[in-house]
């Protein structure tokens, strides 16, 4: 099997967004009338994941495409700020959840919360990845745009050269 090239990954990553809001769609439609309120929000959070996946999607055409910004210093903060804080709360959730399961004897209640606890899981993985892979590597310090305005500069600073 040959790999994809760039215009051809693009493609394919466009192609399944274009599913995900198909899966989105029949959700909407299959929960409209639903009077059975646990059947219609589960099928909601698939149709959720959905949406998400397709942000996500819509993200790696982007990244492809190279319209992904640096991240300067100060945004960087913030977004670690706001990072960390998510990865506080989910593994609170994680915990929480856990102590749940274990006090509660309705296996239909264990099942879900059950599968909660392993969407809070992915999404405290994806959130330190995040942290670490895409954030710092991403930020722009001040002294790496003086460097590169320095190194790129015909007069290095000086007037005249």
């Amino acid at each position: 099997m040959s790999r994809m090239n760039e215009e051809e990954l693009k493609d394919f990553l466009k192609n399944q967004i274009d599913i995900e809001n198909k899966i989105v769609d029949r959700v909407e439609k299959n929960t409209k009338d639903t009077k059975n309120m646990l059947i219609r929000e589960l099928l909601k959070g698939i149709a959720y994941d959905s949406m998400k996946h397709a942000n996500m999607l819509s993200g790696l055409i982007a990244l492809l495409k190279s319209k992904t910004p640096f991240i300067t210093e100060a945004e960087s903060r913030e977004f670690l700020d706001g990072i960390r804080e998510h990865i506080r709360l989910e593994q609170k959730a994680i915990e929480t959840y856990s102590l749940l399961i274990n006090q509660v004897e309705d296996n239909r209640v264990k099942m879900i919360v059950s599968y909660i606890i392993e969407d809070e899981k992915r999404h405290h993985a994806l959130l330190k990845r995040i942290e670490e892979a895409i954030i710092q590597k991403q930020t722009l310090s001040e002294e790496d745009l003086f460097n590169l305005v320095w190194q790129y500069s015909v007069t290095h600073g000086s007037p005249g050269g």
